[in-house]
């Protein structure tokens, strides 16, 4: 009896117990880039050029579409408790600023991406130009 008790209280532990997840911190390899550092961006007035002195020289630039790709890597390490054990992992998320340019060498448009599992190819976002 003790043996069936003993199990019944386990498996109820089991399935009501759920998971704890402690995030240890986040490492970003890159250079960030917030909301803050693209106030200052006007469409139609901001140039290449002060991009370039503002955010830096980008990751890529694909001259067809007349873009330019700033990207880094966020890489959150976690322990998972549960109660069978415990265990650690990581996530990691590619973020993006993309920019395009007019014939003017003007902003036409820009736009951030977060979160993305795979690599953000910002001549992807803006197709044929558009």
């Amino acid at each position: 009896m003790n043996r069936l008790v003993t199990c019944l209280i386990v498996l109820s532990l089991l399935l009501v117990g759920g998971c704890i997840i402690i995030p240890l911190g986040t490492d970003t390899i890159g250079k960030e880039i917030g909301d803050e550092d693209l106030a200052f961006i006007e469409l139609g007035v901001t140039t290449k050029s002060e991009i370039v002195e503002r955010l830096g020289e980008p990751h890529n630039f694909v001259e067809e579409q007349n873009v330019f790709t700033y990207l880094w890597t966020n890489k959150t390490l976690f322990i998972v408790a549960t109660p069978i054990g415990a265990g650690d992992g990581d996530r990691i998320t590619n973020d993006a600023v993309c920019v395009q340019f007019d014939s003017n060498d003007h902003v036409k448009r820009f736009k951030q991406i977060r979160g993305k599992k795979h690599l953000i190819r910002c001549q992807e976002e803006f197709p044929n130009g558009e």
